[in-house]
C-alpha cells in the first residue's frame, strides 16, 4: 500500500503514533462522488471509476505541498452491504493507483450509530490531524453532500463542492480563495 497511512476515523480506534511533527494544510477529499464516480455503496474495482479530474487534482495538491487525506463515510459495511476487508482492499488498490495520497481515514457505521467519526462529524479530520498536523486557515475539504460540508465548517476549514467532473475546479477554487486571503 505504499507510505500512506490507512484509519478508523471514529472515536477510540486505534492509529499508528507515526506524527509528523510539522504543521502542513491538508486537502481533506471525500471519495465517493469526488474522487470516484458515486454509484452507492463502492466496494469492488469493478465498480470503482476514477472521475476525470481526479489525478491531476491530487498531483496539482501533492505538487503544492499539501497533505492529501480521503476521509470517506462507508455505511455499506454497517449496513452489511460488504465488509470491511473489501473497503481495505479497494483502498490499497486505490493508494497503488494514486500514490500522492498520504492518508485515508473512514467511518464504517450506519448513520444510526452516530459515530462522531461519520462526516457531518470531524471524527475523521481529527484522526488525519492527529497523524500530520493541520494548519486550519490553508487547509480546505472538497464534498459532494451537505455532511461534507458540515464536518469541513465544524472543523474550521474551507468547504467546497465538487462537480461531477470530480474535485479539480473546487481545489482551484479553494486555492484562489487561500491566496487572496494571504493563507496559500
Amino acid at each position: 500500500m505504499g507510505s500512506a497511512v490507512v484509519i478508523r476515523g471514529c472515536p477510540g480506534a486505534q492509529s499508528p503514533g507515526q506524527l509528523v511533527p510539522v504543521p502542513r494544510p491538508i486537502a481533506f477529499l471525500d471519495r465517493d462522488g469526488v474522487l470516484n464516480v458515486d454509484r452507492g455503496y463502492v466496494a469492488t474495482r469493478e465498480r470503482f471509476e476514477w472521475t476525470s479530474t481526479a489525478f491531476d487534482s491530487v498531483q496539482l495538491l501533492a505538487s503544492m505541498g499539501f497533505v492529501v487525506a480521503v476521509v470517506t463515510n462507508q455505511s455499506g459495511v454497517g449496513r452489511g452491504l460488504y465488509e470491511e476487508d473489501d473497503f481495505l482492499q479497494l483502498t490499497e488498490w486505490m493508494l497503488g493507483e494514486m500514490p500522492e495520497i498520504s492518508v485515508v481515514a473512514y467511518c464504517p457505521h450506519e448513520p444510526d450509530a452516530n459515530c462522531p467519526g461519520r462526516k457531518p462529524g470531524t471524527g475523521q479530520l481529527e484522526a488525519v490531524s492527529s497523524l500530520f498536523p493541520c494548519l486550519k486557515d490553508r487547509s480546505f475539504l472538497v464534498g459532494d453532500k451537505q455532511s461534507d460540508i458540515l464536518a469541513a465548517r465544524r472543523f474550521g476549514v474551507l468547504a467546497l463542492r465538487a462537480d461531477e467532473s470530480g474535485p479539480l475546479g473546487a481545489i482551484k477554487a479553494a486555492i484562489d480563495r487561500l491566496s487572496q486571503s494571504g493563507n496559500a
